[in-house]
């Protein structure tokens, strides 16, 4: 288990290598995105190349610009790597998040793999 605690600009994160599982919530705006982000990418990477089956759970209450690129990066990983359909993403946004949603849309759109969005019950 690779657990990455959340900051005031970064999420909380936690990557499960055996059960597959990634779930990153909270604020992203970090400094250096591609350098928060590349644990994720590597472990991601990992678990793809072993050929195994990921569940990704994105539940942003709000992420920057150079975030929003590193979350197309995951994207563009799944494109490359997984020609099995072995991904499943769920986006979590609140009901009133409308911006939230609209970007859970978009990805949704872009994205070659399960993509669901999911309203959070609060």
């Amino acid at each position: 288990m690779i657990k990455l605690p959340a900051t005031y600009n970064t999420p909380d994160v936690e990557i499960d290598i055996i059960s597959g599982r990634i779930h990153i919530s909270g604020i992203c705006t970090p400094e250096n995105p591609k350098g928060f982000f590349q644990p994720i990418f590597d472990a991601f990477k990992q678990l793809l190349e072993e050929g195994r089956q990921v569940q990704i759970n994105l539940d942003f209450e709000y992420f920057n610009t150079g975030s929003s690129r590193c979350i197309l990066d995951l994207c563009r990983i799944a494109d490359e790597l997984d020609k099995s359909n072995r991904i499943q993403t769920n986006w979590y946004y609140a009901k009133d998040d409308l911006e939230m949603k609209e970007a859970g849309e978009m990805l949704s759109t872009i994205c070659q793999f399960e993509f669901n969005l999911l309203e959070k019950m609060v």
